[in-house]
């Protein structure tokens, strides 16, 4: 007879990726996000019974969590690989295997953990295994590798109260919230369970006081978050509102069947300028003056300002209408080396002066460049959507009429740490955010949902106003309260103004501090733990044997 706990271990990993894919969708249930990981907590205090364990239910987590989050990755994979889409899901669970080191860390980090508990002389240093997990978990997300970063505080981005304290505390300290509140619940549903659910709630947390704290400090987060999003949904005094035209061209990626390219692009250029003139008029119409304009990445595809007098020619025209500063994306070429190329964005100012450009520093796997591609050119012949781009290693503001420009392309938003490292190497001078990004390689499923909501984040932690300006949607203004505001649709040519309420500089407290708060904490426990386990005469070669 088979017994059915053999099968409880899918059943976590399957609920933790359901729970995980409905949180972070459109429209998504931040409920589910506070219940997402409690399977996953099932099954690492249940069934972690040796290192093979963790590491094995670690990678099938990642691949749970990648199938339910980001199955959009799949028809990407088929078009622009041009592979057959079974061979397009045998490649993205190939992803899904080496995404995300994270939970196999986490995995090792608990087994240990619990491995060295239970063990006697640990019995009069007894280390509350609340903080240690919630540690455990934020160390495995800190110090982990991500090629999409997907932090647990996106599983309740939603809950805009909540995550107000990102800019206290970063990204990182929301998803320890966002984890000790999981763990908390796990608990109590634990208790409660081996309790025959007959025993009052009381008593519950007077013999787990860490759960007390833990939904003492989430209370403590929406009050502090109530308080802020008012403050911060006011205007400030120190701002000034600056008025931005954002045009979303819906440029295509694919070129085939195209007899005449060249003529192609010229045509694309030619929309775009049609575009941005046609919102010009308008806002003549309308009284409103426009401070700057900004095209997205990949809207006029191929071209280079420097070579072609033809995209130079759509950008004086413009500017001859309306005298106006314009930031736009194109293809840099090294003066010394043609050979290397840069996916970069250009300031033009009013006067049609070159006044400063940007070359991406942060490029994406498999869409901006091939691993190993400088060594086996014949894999860009393979797939020749894919750029050979060259990352940039010099970080530089934007100055401009309407503040100092802190520049962003794609990709380059995600991560929490670029952006902050970027801020604060720059003198902290920033007074905006603009990321000009390309999700057309997606499709209008819910990657430019996801990636939306991630960039709200990095409004929140400086507290700045975030421009995105998209190719194919979703192109918005985050305000810095978090508020996403005059969000067009995917898959559609739109035009904006924003009115930026631009500060005079960055006021938030994790903008100052980063990420140290959180270093000296995890280093701190973990010194502590192994010092524990040295007195206690516990060393990791009997750790790691089996019993």
């Amino acid at each position: 007879m088979i017994r059915i706990n053999r099968f409880l271990p899918w059943f976590y990993l399957l609920l933790t990726g359901v729970l995980s894919g409905i949180s972070f969708m459109t429209e998504g249930s931040t409920i589910a996000g506070f219940l997402s990981f409690i399977p996953a907590l099932f099954l690492a205090d249940n069934f972690l019974k040796n290192l093979k364990n963790a590491v094995y239910w670690g990678i099938a987590l990642s691949i749970s969590i990648t199938v339910f989050t980001a199955s959009w990755l799949i028809s990407t994979i088929a078009i622009y690989g041009h592979i057959p889409y079974p061979l397009a899901i045998v490649v993205f669970i190939l992803f899904g295997t080496i995404s995300s080191s994270r939970f196999i860390l986490f995995f090792i980090l608990v087994y240990l953990f619990k491995k060295a508990d239970s063990l006697k002389p640990m019995q009069k240093y007894k280390i509350n295994d609340t903080v240690a997990w919630l540690i455990f978990w934020g160390i495995s997300e800190y110090f982990s590798w991500q090629l999409f970063p997907v932090y647990g505080a996106n599983f309740i981005s939603q809950d805009l109260l909540l995550i107000q304290c990102a800019d206290l505390v970063g990204v990182g300290g929301v998803s320890l919230l966002w984890f000790s509140a999981n763990l908390a619940l796990y608990k109590l549903t634990l208790f409660f369970y081996q309790n025959k659910f007959k025993t009052s709630p009381h008593i519950f947390f007077s013999k787990n006081k860490g759960s007390l704290v833990t939904l003492s400090l989430i209370l403590i987060a929406h009050i502090y978050g109530y308080y802020s999003l008012k403050y911060w949904s006011t205007p400030q005094n120190n701002t000034q509102n600056k008025n931005v035209a954002v045009i979303q061209g819906n440029t295509p990626l694919a070129f085939e069947n195209i007899r005449d390219i060249k003529s192609y692009i010229y045509s694309i250029a030619d929309g775009m300028k049609n575009q941005t003139l046609s919102l010009i008029e308008k806002s003549k119409i309308l009284n409103e003056h426009i401070d700057l304009i900004v095209w997205p990445e990949s809207a006029v595809p191929f071209l280079s300002y420097q070579d072609s007098e033809y995209y130079r020619e759509i950008i004086q025209s413009i500017q001859r209408e309306y005298p106006v500063s314009m930031i736009f994306n194109d293809i840099y070429y090294n003066n010394v080396n043609r050979n290397k190329y840069y996916n970069n964005m250009w300031m033009i100012d009013s006067n049609g002066i070159e006044s400063h450009n940007y070359q991406k520093m942060l490029l994406l796997p498999f869409a901006e460049f091939i691993p190993l591609g400088n060594f086996f050119p014949v894999l860009y012949d393979l797939v020749p959507e894919i750029s050979g781009f060259t990352p940039s290693k010099k970080r530089n503001l934007l100055a401009s009429g309407i503040g100092m420009i802190l520049p962003s392309i794609c990709y380059e938003l995600l991560p929490a740490d670029f952006t902050l490292s970027f801020f604060q190497a720059t003198g902290s001078k920033a007074q905006l955010i603009i990321n000009i990004t390309n999700d057309k390689w997606f499709g209008a499923g819910r990657e430019n949902y996801q990636h939306l909501e991630a960039s709200k984040m990095r409004a929140i932690e400086l507290r700045l106003p975030v421009i995105r300006s998209t190719n194919s949607g979703i192109s918005a203004m985050i305000l810095p309260s978090g508020v996403i505001t005059g969000a067009t649709e995917s898959d559609k040519k739109e035009s904006r103004i924003y009115s930026v309420p631009v500060p005079e500089k960055s006021v938030s407290f994790f903008s100052k501090t980063g990420y140290w708060p959180h270093k000296f904490i995890y280093i701190s426990f973990l010194l502590v733990w192994i010092w524990t386990l040295y007195v206690n005469k516990i060393f990791p070669n009997y750790l790691l044997r089996k019993r």
